[in-house]
């Protein structure tokens, strides 16, 4: 049995085989890391100039916000009357604390109109996209405002959207029999 490289001629030519490979392989070494610096270097000089407006706008933008607070500071008058720390608004002067109490209705009523209008930028949503979702998306969106049309009359039927004091209450009752 005869091993492949048994012949004086068959080994030169396997020797010089694997040299051209060799060359070959370190050719190649040098090739791809050559074009991986330049690769880098272009991709980098690629991305400044794909982001330049970015930044431009970015810098744009710092120099305006510290321009506008900056400049009132730097032009502005120093005075300080006795008038400067006081509140203003329409032309009344302040009287008493600014702390008082606000009856319960008035914060059921804003977190009732929260809760609803809070629906409604989901049905505007739905409204968008309705081509895309079709009669499941109708029939989805119609449940939504069936539940939330069933939870306004539970509210309004428990009396929490009722604003009346006791009092009125009961005089309402004693006006107008149920």
């Amino acid at each position: 049995m005869q091993s492949l490289f048994s012949s004086n001629a068959s080994r030169k030519n396997g020797d010089s085989a694997r040299k051209v490979l060799l060359k070959n392989h370190n050719e190649i070494i040098k090739l791809s890391s050559s074009e991986g610096v330049s690769k880098d270097v272009s991709y980098g000089a690629s991305l400044v100039q794909q982001l330049w407006p970015m930044i431009l706008y970015l810098v744009l933008v710092v120099g305006l916000i510290i321009a506008m607070l900056a400049g009132p500071y730097f032009l502005g008058t120093r005075r300080n009357a006795r008038a400067t720390g006081e509140q203003y608004e329409c032309g009344i002067l302040p009287v008493g604390s600014a702390q008082y109490r606000v009856p319960i209705p008035f914060y059921l009523f804003a977190i009732f109109f929260v809760i609803f209008d809070l629906e409604a930028v989901f049905l505007y949503a739905w409204s968008i996209a309705l081509k895309e979702v079709g009669w499941a998306g109708f029939i989805e969106a119609l449940v939504f405002i069936v539940i939330l049309f069933v939870a306004l009359i539970y509210l309004w039927r428990m009396g929490a959207l009722d604003w009346r004091t006791a009092r009125q209450k009961r005089d309402r009752a004693k006006v107008i029999p149920r």
